[in-house]
């Protein structure tokens, strides 16, 4: 396990035990770290140290850059009971459980009815870009035409169980 401190310690800005790795510097670079010349997707998870709301962790960030969000899982809730959405959950298994917060981004893909624009902003862009292969699709749904621009890449350190997948990057 790695620490804030031991974070900080190793190049990485925090203060001390704000957060908790899921794995060590060199598990993480030996997880990544091969002869081929291609991206991959690995997974580093952290456990926070503090009583931070999603939205709090988001306001705190919304001034870094032009382009940033915050997505948060729902509810799990059974197509039979539709009005189950608007209830309060009372038990764990409808607990929302994982929030995203992020900035500066890569690539910005906006879909509208009638095309899919893609901007790339960083290098990394270049993937969603040459995902679309120059065609910027306006065939499928919202999510199908997004995940397109998602690059086929390898997916490390993720468990066999993990439920949060993407198709395009599994095929």
């Amino acid at each position: 396990m790695t620490t804030g401190e031991a974070a900080a310690t190793d190049g990485a800005s925090a203060d001390d035990d704000l957060f908790t790795l899921d794995r060590d510097r060199e598990t993480f670079v030996n997880l990544v770290d091969d002869d081929r010349d291609e991206p991959v997707v690995a997974r580093a998870a952290a456990t926070l140290q503090l009583n931070v709301s999603p939205l709090a962790a988001y306001a705190a960030l919304a001034d870094r850059g032009e382009y940033n969000f915050l997505l948060e899982s729902a509810e799990k809730i059974d197509s039979s009971d539709p009005d189950g959405a608007f209830t309060a959950a009372t038990d764990a298994e409808r607990h929302a459980r994982y929030s995203f917060v992020g900035y500066d981004p890569e690539a910005i893909i906006s879909v509208y009815p009638d095309r899919t624009d893609v901007d790339r902003l960083g290098d990394a862009g270049d993937l969603v870009v040459d995902a679309y292969g120059g065609d910027a699709a306006t065939d499928g749904d919202v999510l199908d035409r997004l995940r397109r621009g998602l690059p086929a890449v390898e997916r490390r350190g993720f468990p066999d169980s993990d439920r949060r997948r993407c198709r395009a990057a599994s095929s």
